[in-house]
């Protein structure tokens, strides 16, 4: 026989009958214990059904910022930040807060977690140009005031541009210091040895 477990919205995040409440934190990518470093990457392969996260904590740098939620010390919810560049149309680059990784664990999912998460992110790039990140489920991010970017999409490199026309769910935050922008320009990123976007 299963269990009913009852729930009950609290603050925006559901609860379990045991009062039990996942907190909201952030963390260096640095000061990410191994423990916790296999928690995150577990949590990614569940979330997203993809084996390519093992390898995350090769591509970061430790300059990256996690957000984590976890409920009974137990990791449940994650988004992390890494700074890139962007350039919008023919402004300067923007020092941009790269999203990746965002995951709530499949057992957490409709609870309020991924807002939580992404709310308490937002937050803690407030002093970035602006935040960016590449998205399937481009709703769940609008409904929190992210924005679909519509015009053409590249990369930057020392050879030059690198168009990416099939490259779909690239969306921006704005922030407190995001000059005026439009979404109909074409808007570049530095390229890396690993990605684009």
């Amino acid at each position: 026989m299963t269990a009913v477990v009852a729930r009950e919205k609290v603050g925006g995040m559901s609860t379990d009958s045991s009062g039990r409440q996942p907190t909201v934190s952030s963390v260096w990518t640095r000061d990410v214990s191994p423990a916790s470093r296999s928690e995150i990457v577990r949590l990614c392969v569940a979330a997203h059904r993809e084996q390519d996260f093992e390898n995350l904590f090769t591509y970061l740098p430790g300059d990256g910022l996690h957000v984590l939620a976890t409920e009974a010390e137990r990791v449940v919810g994650h988004a992390v930040v890494t700074t890139r560049w962007l350039q919008p149309g023919t402004l300067p680059p923007l020092r941009t807060a790269y999203v990746d990784a965002v995951a709530t664990s499949p057992d957490h999912q409709g609870r309020g977690v991924g807002t939580a998460v992404m709310r308490h992110l937002a937050d803690a790039v407030a002093d970035f140009e602006i935040a960016c990140l590449e998205a399937d489920r481009p709703a769940f991010y609008e409904r929190l005031g992210w924005q679909e970017w519509r015009g053409p999409l590249g990369g930057r490199s020392e050879q030059g541009l690198i168009a990416t026309p099939d490259q779909k769910g690239i969306m921006i935050l704005r922030l407190p210091a995001t000059p005026r922008l439009d979404v109909s320009e074409q808007l570049t990123i530095e390229a890396t040895d690993v990605r684009i976007w």
